[in-house]
């Protein structure tokens, strides 16, 4: 009967994780050996291999004989649970070639095998308290050399830029590519005659600077050959723009030009920030008879365009809800000559900023909190007389919504942050990511962000591995700053993610029970290291920097 070893790998990432607890190595089948099972395939090329994992677990399977060519691999479990697989050449899954490491069931990864030898299938359950799931993974080789049949050629797309885009300075241009038969051999790249390194490893990509051409469409060629010797391609046009013909202008201050000629235009830009409501466009210009048109993030024409103003003589156009970006406003003369004047007002909503208010702040991630973890917070604040709350969850840009805080915060305002994400420090900074959207903020930019929070009453607590970091940029300064760990240590939740950390579960609790916020920090601190029982690993660390005048939560 064919054997399998389940060898067991226990892995700590940056981020919050539950408790651990002990997993014992089973094996299944006749042998009760703990290395990975040998497969003899002869000349097949698929096989089935069937097992399950638990909290962490890995099973290996050792694949032998395989030539080059393309090695895929797939992996379908029955629940919602996150099992990865791997392609390796040893029996670690840290050692891979290719991985599939996503939420997404199945879990695939492939990669075009070069040299002839023996590797490894690793299926690998993510999820931290996961119970024992079934897998059925399918891996796909060769066992002898690419099949001369091959004539089929590889598919490829360029994904970045895109056909029609406007670009400039060093850009980016990225590919995807993919053989079913005899695997992806390389890529090629070529733009205005300059051929680019080829590129042999997924992701594919190059870099090119635009600067070097003159302004105008190029197009960008990529060819994508397989093992076997076909190849497909891929071309998009792009709209190099590196020269600076427009001038910017500002919100309701007018601005004057002279068009000479018919036809002649004059281009303008300007920044219209997020929540704006309208744009409104002036132009006079005399006896002439001038146009106006308006376009999103390019120059537009007159025929390409969001708006425009085309009557007889002067124009006055306004343009509901214009997006965020760069609007640039072309002045285009339809018949006649002489001087004009533009003006663009950019109308924004009125911030609403109450005097003395309590606000909390909540910046969390779904897959280490949830949404009744932020609900009991709230409310335990509520009961401290917060009465607005801005609660962000898997932020994609935490600069930008902690800038939307800071447009409504007075100077009298008391705010709290609570952020609850997953963790780790790169040597200077510790930073926290508020995952699935993996928006990230490192700690010495925070501190940047809260110097310029219009209110002296400020505070935080920061629920993520790795922590320490950030109550260590607030030293010395009129804060409460709190992390629930320091820099070289992880924190814990009571139980499997999403849930409460255990930290923040004690703090609140104590808050809740009439305490202020300096007093329930070291309950919290004490809870914490009663629970790891002296030992390290568990350990936590919690930090405090109290430079704050004021008394949180009294």
């Amino acid at each position: 009967m064919k054997k399998k070893a389940i060898p067991i790998i226990f892995v700590v990432i940056g981020g919050l994780f539950a408790v651990s607890f002990t997993t014992t190595a089973i094996s299944v089948g006749e042998d009760n050996s703990t290395s990975p099972q040998a497969f003899s395939l002869a000349a097949q090329t698929t096989d089935i291999l069937t097992g399950s994992v638990a909290r962490r677990e890995v099973d290996y399977f050792l694949i032998e004989n395989v030539e080059p060519g393309l090695m895929s691999l797939s992996v379908t479990w029955g629940n919602s649970y996150d099992i990865d697989c791997y392609i390796c050449t040893t029996a670690s899954y840290y050692d891979y070639l290719a991985r599939g490491y996503t939420t997404n069931n199945p879990e695939t990864c492939s990669y075009t095998i070069t040299t002839p030898g023996s590797y490894y299938i690793a299926i690998h359950m993510y999820s931290f308290w996961a119970s024992s799931t079934a897998y059925t993974a399918t891996v796909t080789y060769y066992t002898g050399s690419v099949p001369e049949e091959d004539t089929t050629p590889p598919t490829v797309s360029i994904t970045n830029p895109t056909s029609g885009e406007t670009v400039q300075n060093s850009i980016s241009i990225s590919a995807s590519a993919s053989d079913t038969e005899s695997g992806i051999d390389y890529l090629e790249c070529e733009i205005a005659g300059n051929n680019l390194p080829i590129d042999s490893s997924s992701p594919y990509s190059w870099t090119f600077d635009t600067t070097t051409l003159a302004d105008g469409a190029y197009t960008i060629n990529v060819k994508a050959h397989d093992v076997a010797g076909n190849f497909a391609t891929d071309s998009v046009t792009v709209n190099v723009l590196n020269t600076q013909t427009s001038n910017e202008i500002f919100s309701g201050i007018p601005v004057s030009g002279n068009l000479g000629a018919q036809y002649d235009t004059f281009m303008y830009y300007i920044n219209v920030g997020d929540g704006a409501t309208s744009m409104e466009t002036i132009l006079t210009c005399g006896s002439a008879d001038f146009d106006v048109y308006g376009r999103l993030g390019a120059e537009p024409t007159t025929s390409t365009y969001d708006w425009r103003g085309y009557t007889y003589g002067g124009e006055e156009v306004t343009f509901a809800n214009p997006g965020v970006g760069t609007w640039y406003i072309m002045v285009r003369s339809y018949s006649g000559t002489g001087d004009y004047q533009l003006t663009v007002t950019i109308e924004e909503p009125e911030p609403n900023n109450p005097a003395a208010e309590n606000i909390a702040v909540f910046f969390w991630a779904s897959d280490a909190g949830a949404q009744w973890v932020i609900d009991e917070y709230w409310g335990i604040l509520q009961g401290e007389g917060y009465s607005k709350i801005y609660n962000f969850r898997d932020t994609s840009n935490f600069a930008s919504d902690f800038a939307l805080v800071d447009t409504y915060v007075g100077p009298e305002d008391t705010v709290f942050f609570y952020l609850f994400g997953h963790g780790n420090n790169n040597g200077v900074d510790s930073y926290t990511a508020f995952a699935p959207s993996s928006s990230i903020v490192y700690s010495s930019a925070f501190r940047n962000m809260m110097d310029g929070l219009d209110t002296t009453r400020k505070a935080f607590l920061i629920e993520s591995c790795h922590s320490g970091g950030f109550p260590e940029d607030f030293e010395a300064s009129p804060y409460l700053a709190m992390s629930t760990s320091d820099q070289d240590h992880n924190s814990y939740a009571v139980g499997a993610l999403p849930n409460e950390g255990v930290f923040s579960d004690a703090f609140f609790d104590h808050v809740d029970a009439g305490y202020n916020a300096v007093e329930s920090f070291y309950y919290a601190r004490q809870v914490v290291f009663d629970g790891a029982g002296g030992v390290d690993t568990y350990m936590q660390y919690p930090l405090i920097s109290d430079y704050s005048d004021y008394i949180w939560f009294d």
